[in-house]
């Protein structure tokens, strides 16, 4: 009976270890859990994080096209010359487009001088495709005409067959009281401001006109037109600012701001 007793107590026993021993063999699936933690680690270096600091529009636009061009058209001074152009009778015949170059919002003259037996041609073009006529004429030409643009960039589209300078300026600042001369002219620009007596007075045959003329390039005033050669007297009021004269006469002129 001890023998029989002894024998269940080692069953008992084996039966017990294969238990424990089955328990554990579930616990490693739960190993695999700690490793999926990594991951994370990668979020502060994603692609999207690190291309957000450094796009390429963000590193553009302190010194876009747009911005330095702006700063370049926008400041009008009196007296300075925009774009000339210089060409002898044997050197860049037929047609030349040139680069864009800015222009201020204001009065500007264009000032031509051909010498040639065909046409001479010059169209100004904006950056927008708008075209502006500005001469187009043949043989012998000598003339200044007064114009007013939106600031912008511009070309020349020009026809040359001779020998041309092409000029393009903001007038002069002149603060004169009289003005004389003889066929078409501008002044430069001088200072009014209030009510302004103008005296005026003509010699030859045809029509004269008399224009005012603000910065900006409208005519504000015709002080005198006809082809009387008697003195005339035009009063004007005017706020304070740069103004100039555009004379249009076949004679000689004289005039006096009084």
């Amino acid at each position: 009976m001890h023998k029989a007793l002894t024998i269940v107590l080692l069953g008992i026993l084996l039966v017990g270890c294969s238990t424990t021993l089955d328990t554990s063999s579930t616990n490693p699936p739960t190993a695999p859990h700690s490793t999926s933690s990594p991951p994370t680690t990668q979020h502060p270096a994603t692609e999207n994080n690190s291309q957000h600091t450094t796009t390429q529009n963000d590193s553009q636009y302190p010194t876009t096209q747009n911005d330095s061009q702006h700063t370049a058209t926008n400041d009008y001074v009196a007296g300075r010359e925009l774009f000339k152009l210089q060409r002898d009778s044997d050197s860049a015949l037929g047609q030349r487009v040139t680069d864009f170059f800015p222009l201020p919002a204001g009065a500007v003259l264009v000032e031509t001088r051909h010498f040639g037996a065909q046409q001479f041609k010059a169209n100004l073009v904006s950056k927008t495709g708008d075209i502006f006529p500005l001469v187009n004429d043949e043989g012998y030409i000598l003339t200044t005409t007064l114009h007013s643009f939106a600031a912008g960039q511009y070309l020349l589209d020009m026809i040359i067959n001779g020998e041309v300078t092409f000029i393009i300026r903001t007038p002069d600042i002149e603060e004169a009281t009289s003005w004389s001369g003889a066929g078409k002219k501008f002044t430069p620009f001088f200072t009014l401001s209030g009510t302004n007596t103008f005296e005026m007075s003509f010699q030859g045959n045809g029509l004269y006109i008399v224009s005012l003329y603000n910065q900006a390039g409208e005519r504000i005033a015709v002080l005198a037109q006809g082809d009387t050669t008697e003195k005339t007297n035009t009063d004007v009021t005017v706020p304070q600012g740069l103004y100039l004269l555009g004379i249009e006469s076949t004679g000689v002129w004289d005039i006096q701001l009084k």
